[in-house]
């Protein structure tokens, strides 16, 4: 008898990954296709459904092999795996919309029909995450450490979606927001600000 293999699922794996909720999906997205690739599952994003050869009469053909049959049910696990691996690490608001919608579907049009929608909106969460760096101001009455680690968070998301930012720009931000307070360090800081690294401005405030 003919074993069949089983697939290993690596549950501690997929845990780690984060539910898409409509936002950095280009984060998600590659950590995504990392897993599906780990998993040989990613051939089916790339590629057509294969389809048994068509007689002139318009038919299916008896001419398919028996390795071709093989071939086409093997992608065919392979894409519903995929596609449910894909819907299960949609939040449940965007597993409700995406599962009826592309229940007779391949991954490949799920995965497509992702990328056209969300890649827009993650160019406006650049855009938000921009603005709220230049909007961000440190407040006199809370931990100026703490608000400096709040400030790499955000700097470090933006670079996460494609943005470069050297590391000069990111102490003079940190710097030009330290609250009124620490005017007279400001002044200190501003004239190293060329030469001192992240790690010197954290130790010095």
């Amino acid at each position: 008898m003919e074993e069949t293999a089983i697939m290993k699922i690596p549950g501690n794996e997929i845990s780690k990954l984060e539910k898409f909720d409509r936002s950095f999906f280009k984060r998600w997205k590659g950590k995504m296709y990392f897993f599906l690739t780990a998993l040989k599952l990613a051939h089916v994003l790339n590629e057509e459904k294969p389809v048994p050869p068509i007689s002139t009469d318009g038919e299916p053909s008896s001419a398919e092999t028996l390795v071709q049959i093989k071939q086409r049910q093997k992608w065919e696990q392979d894409d519903f795996m995929c596609k449910g691996y894909i819907l299960n690490e949609l939040s449940n608001s965007q597993y409700d919309v995406y599962k009826p919608k592309f229940a007779d579907s391949a991954s490949k049009e799920l995965w497509e029909d992702l990328d056209k929608k969300y890649k827009i909106e993650d160019a406006g969460n650049k855009k938000f995450l921009v603005s709220k760096l230049f909007d961000y101001r440190m407040l006199g009455d809370k931990s100026i450490i703490s608000q400096t680690y709040e400030l790499q968070g955000l700097m470090n998301q933006i670079i996460s979606e494609g943005h470069s930012l050297d590391k000069s720009f990111q102490v003079s931000s940190i710097i030009s927001k330290l609250p009124f307070a620490w005017k007279d360090c400001w002044k200190e800081l501003k004239q190293k600000k060329d030469v001192m690294t992240m790690p010197e401005l954290i130790k010095y405030i």
